[in-house]
């Protein structure tokens, strides 16, 4: 049996409004798989499957006891998983060019804990005063997936990520992005399945690096952004997908 030297706790926030059947969901479940086999605990919490309330930003949360926000839902619940957390795995599907609905939601009402006092950080920029709920905050690893074939399509969510780590004193220790996304779908019996098998592969392997180093090996990060398909293949069978559903 392999164990780690020091049993971490990954949790997952998979903001897909589709849950267990989406792409993004596909993903976190072969990244946590590998993670659980070296040692890690594991969660992996699907927020379309919880009541979160928008935040309206009334800063409640910061001055009511226990810092109790003026929604009576499920967030209490997951932000004591979220900063009980080593590591942070944000799972979101691209829309937009952007994180999901539910994401966001979530983490807008993150608010609740950070600290209302600022500070500067290494570089001079403010931000706001390590909450009390952290020794040290969770790291980050964002995974996302989209339908547009180039990685180049996630540089808004990955430069959201970063910034938002920058403002919870914390670091992003891995970011796994998947264009043709749409290509996780396929079903066991297609002939171009293995292409998805072996993808799982590096994906497990992904999180076996997360759960051991607290970072991505240089060369699972090669295999990672590596296309699925050329791209012109991935193109034209999208464009004939979509010509017999909206043609006939």
């Amino acid at each position: 049996m392999i164990q780690t030297y020091k049993q971490i706790k990954i949790t997952a926030f998979n903001g897909s409004p589709r849950g267990v059947n989406g792409n993004t969901n596909k993903m976190i479940v072969e990244i946590l798989n590998g993670a659980k086999e070296v040692g890690a605990e594991i969660e992996n919490i699907l927020l379309s499957e919880y009541n979160i309330n928008h935040c309206i930003g009334c800063f409640s949360c910061w001055v009511n006891k226990g810092n109790r926000c003026r929604f009576n839902d499920d967030m209490q619940l997951l932000l004591t998983k979220y900063y009980t957390s080593d590591v942070v795995i944000y799972g979101t599907p691209l829309y937009m060019d952007n994180v999901s609905g539910i994401l966001k939601a979530f983490i807008d009402r993150s608010i609740a804990i950070i600290c209302p006092y600022m500070e500067k950080d290494n570089a001079g920029e403010y931000r706001h005063v390590r909450s009390k709920f952290f020794k040290e905050p969770p790291k980050f690893v964002v995974v996302s997936n989209g339908a547009f074939p180039e990685n180049s399509q996630f540089q808004v969510v990955a430069h959201y990520f970063n910034r938002l780590a920058r403002s919870m004193d914390t670091e992003v220790i891995g970011e796994i992005y998947r264009g043709q996304g749409l290509l996780l779908a396929l079903p066991k019996h297609d002939e171009n399945r293995q292409i998805i098998d072996n993808y799982n592969t590096i994906l497990n392997r992904a999180g076996r690096d997360i759960a051991e180093k607290l970072e991505l090996k240089d060369q699972t990060k090669r295999e990672l952004v590596k296309p699925l398909v050329p791209y012109d293949v991935y193109i034209k069978n999208i464009e004939r997908y979509w010509r017999k559903v909206l043609e006939g």
